[in-house]
């Protein structure tokens, strides 16, 4: 799980950068939906790094799993409304991606509490 967890994280990253670098292919002048469109891009790889430190920290650092928990929700929430407008093929892909790092981070603070306490 955490090896899947560790590519989905990565995967997000890409995605973002992705998600930038075709905006010049998508848009022809800066508007603020092409500053939305970026700012997208930079939430998924601000995402990404923070659930590396995640991950990096383990147990010392309570306060990173819970924004980690926390930012993986509201991307996730904020995923499922834009669903609700935008079908395309490349929003589910990171709806899934996300329901996916949503629950690795969850489930990664459970099992590093469980090791934790195996330990004392």
């Amino acid at each position: 799980m955490k090896i899947t967890y560790k590519i989905v994280t990565y995967l997000i990253i890409l995605m973002g950068l992705i998600h930038i670098s075709i905006t010049p292919l998508i848009f022809d002048e800066f508007t603020i939906r092409v500053g939305w469109f970026i700012g997208v891009g930079i939430m998924m790889i601000f995402l990404g790094f923070l659930n590396i430190s995640n991950w990096r920290t383990g147990v010392n650092d309570k306060l990173v799993e819970k924004i980690c928990v926390t930012a993986n929700s509201i991307a996730l929430v904020y995923s499922l409304l834009t669903i609700t407008v935008d079908k395309d093929p490349q929003s589910f892909l990171v709806l899934g991606l996300l329901v996916y790092l949503t629950f690795s981070s969850i489930y990664f603070i459970i099992r590093n509490k469980k090791v934790y306490e195996e330990r004392k």
